[in-house]
């Protein structure tokens, strides 16, 4: 359910990152709330976007990582 939920907000702002020749390659979320997601490139803006968005619609992630 908690993988549900972050797949929810990368795909509402997938046209964003898109738009930045962007996307997401892998998503894992583990049982205790930390998230992990592989860029397939290298964007500041949008890892910031992503990170605040986890936290913000997202509070049972305790931990974001984006690379």
């Amino acid at each position: 359910m908690l993988k549900e939920k972050v797949m929810d907000v990368l795909n509402a702002i997938k046209p964003f990152l898109e738009a930045y020749g962007n996307g997401y390659s892998e998503v894992n979320v583990d049982l205790d709330g930390n998230v992990r997601i592989k860029l397939k490139n290298s964007c500041l803006i949008c890892k910031h976007l992503i990170t605040q968005l986890l936290r913000e619609k997202v509070p049972e992630v305790k931990e974001v990582a984006v690379s």
